[in-house]
């Protein structure tokens, strides 16, 4: 497999006839999605320009005073409640977030300020039929994101009400966690409908993703996770 570059790049891999898989390899992403909703103390209310941003600037505020009280948790005694409290909730976290839908975290990754990006795709495919395909992918997800992002926000006094229960606000966290995921995606798609827009984005075929969409050779010989892993970076 190639050497990945520092730039992002999207690889495009057919998984049956109408379905499509989408990976956005992006260096530069955050190791762990809970840090971005921290604010740096090097941040000002009176450097945060337009209404929106305020608003994620207030909710990451108090969402990092939250976050403080959780890790402050999570490094207490094993045996303590608190912290077999702290474990479970994060287990319980991970298998859901383990179930959420891929099309969202690859949305995600999508650096909102690259002027262009590489697409990567298997050789036996048309490029004119992948950029109808991401054209009608984005609009489709930009619905969709939209639409969750506001039910999010709907839902955000409600979950800050729970704060009156014991311990830290997880349903706070949760629901914040989600309405940024939903913000991320929906930017993300806006960025890749504009590339599309104006033809900014570049495509290579790849001798070696020929290999995923083999369907027959495939059935004899499935790949790992190693293998796919190996071609992709």
């Amino acid at each position: 497999a190639q050497t990945m570059s520092n730039s992002p790049r999207i690889f495009v891999v057919p998984v049956v006839k109408k379905t499509w898989a989408y990976y956005c390899h992006n260096p530069n992403e955050f190791s762990k999605l809970l840090n971005q909703l921290k604010v740096s103390s090097s941040t000002n209310w009176r450097n945060v320009h337009g209404i929106q941003q305020k608003f994620f600037f207030l909710a990451k505020s108090f969402a990092g005073r939250i976050l403080t009280q959780w890790e402050s948790m999570g490094s207490l005694p094993q045996k303590t409640y608190r912290r077999r409290f702290h474990d479970s909730i994060m287990e319980y976290l991970k298998r859901i977030i383990d179930n959420l839908d891929p099309m969202e975290g690859f949305l995600r990754n999508i650096p909102v300020k690259e002027k262009t990006m590489e697409v990567i795709y298997p050789q036996s495919l048309d490029i004119r039929l992948i950029r109808r395909r991401l054209s009608l992918l984005t609009k489709s997800q930009m619905d969709v994101q939209q639409r969750l992002m506001y039910m999010n926000i709907g839902l955000l006094p409600f979950s800050l009400a729970m704060g009156i229960l014991p311990g830290p606000n997880v349903f706070f966290m949760w629901n914040l966690f989600r309405l940024y995921c939903h913000y991320s995606a929906l930017s993300g798609a806006r960025h890749l409908d504009s590339l599309t827009k104006e033809k900014t984005l570049s495509f290579r075929s790849d001798a070696e993703l020929e290999e995923i969409v083999l369907p027959e050779q495939r059935k004899e010989e499935p790949i790992d996770d190693k293998r796919i892993q190996e071609i992709c970076g």
